[in-house]
Formats: C-alpha cells, structure tokens, sequence
C-alpha cells in the first residue's frame, strides 16, 4: 500500500507542474511571443495569418482569452484528478465521489473537445477582424487531435459507470451477509 502512495503522490506532483506549465505557457506565448518562439512554434492560426507583431492590442487580448477557454476545461480535469488521487490515497475507490469525479473528467474532456473547436473558429475571426473586407476569414476546423481526445473522455465515462456498478454489487454483498 506504502507503494501505491508513493506512486499517487508523485501523480500530483505531475498534475500540479501540468497546471502551472498550462498557464505559464499560455500566459508567456501571448505575452512575449518572440521568445517564447525559441520553444515552440507559437500559435500556428496566428503565425499563419502574420503572426503576434501584427495584431492590434485588444486582437492580443482578446486572442489571450479566447486561447485560454480551452485551457479552462483541461485545468478543471487536472483539477478533478488531483482530487481523484486523494480519494484513491484515502481508499475510496468505490465511494460515489470516486464515480462523479471520473465522470466528471469525461464531460470536462468533452467540453474541452467543444471547446478546442470553438476556440480555433473564434480565435481566426478576431485574428481577421482588421484585414479588409473580402479578405476576413472563418474557419471551423475538426482535426485527428479532437477524435484523439475522444478516447480518454469516453474512457473516464465507463470507468466512472463501472465503479458505480462496482459499488453497488459491494453494496449487494454486504445486505446478503
């Protein structure tokens, strides 16, 4: 049991670096993007369409915000298992919190998937809004990434169904004894 701790307490370590570099880097791409260009490729909708040096000041910040809905959704996961691993650490692995926290997970990774797709369409009208008409774009893209994610939230949906119908056959036993 002593190892099973060990292995759920570096977990949340692991989520709690993953919620910090989520913002931090969110933060640090819209806020200094030429450096941040020596990390990553930036944002491809906005390096495509002329890049960071070429937006107004409400495009930035408004494109820091639209940008970061997604990131909410996929916080409040990290959140939920964070949570979920001090259930686990407490030995609650059948307990009704376990099953709404893992259901929990699969919906918040729905709704980032919603999101993420939303976002892009947004994030391409603010980043046009300026250009001259006939030229502003819309685009609604639905990529291999967004079926990608479908697999985890699904995943924590049955996972979460099956502790529930783990709870009640162990609810079942004990009535019989």
């Amino acid at each position: 049991m002593a190892d099973i701790e060990k292995k759920l307490s570096l977990l949340r370590i692991v989520i709690a670096t993953l919620m910090l570099i989520i913002v931090a880097s969110h933060i640090w791409l819209w806020a200094w993007p030429e450096s941040f260009g020596y990390f990553s490729a930036g944002n491809i909708l906005v390096e495509s369409r002329g890049g960071m040096d070429n937006l107004e000041t409400w495009q930035r910040t408004l494109g820091f915000v639209v940008n970061f809905l997604p990131k909410v959704f996929l916080l409040l996961v990290l959140i939920s298992l964070y949570r979920l691993t001090r259930l686990l650490s407490s030995g609650q692995w059948f307990d009704i919190a376990c099953e709404v926290l893992c259901q929990r997970v699969g919906r918040f990774l729905f709704a980032y998937i919603i999101a993420n797709i939303i976002q892009r369409t947004i994030l391409v009208l603010v980043i046009t809004a300026t250009y001259p008409k006939g030229e502003k774009e819309l685009a609604i893209e639905f990529g291999s990434q967004d079926v990608a994610m479908l697999m985890p939230a699904l995943l924590s949906l049955i996972i979460g169904h099956m502790i529930q119908l783990a709870r009640a056959q162990r609810d079942e036993l004990n009535e019989i004894v």
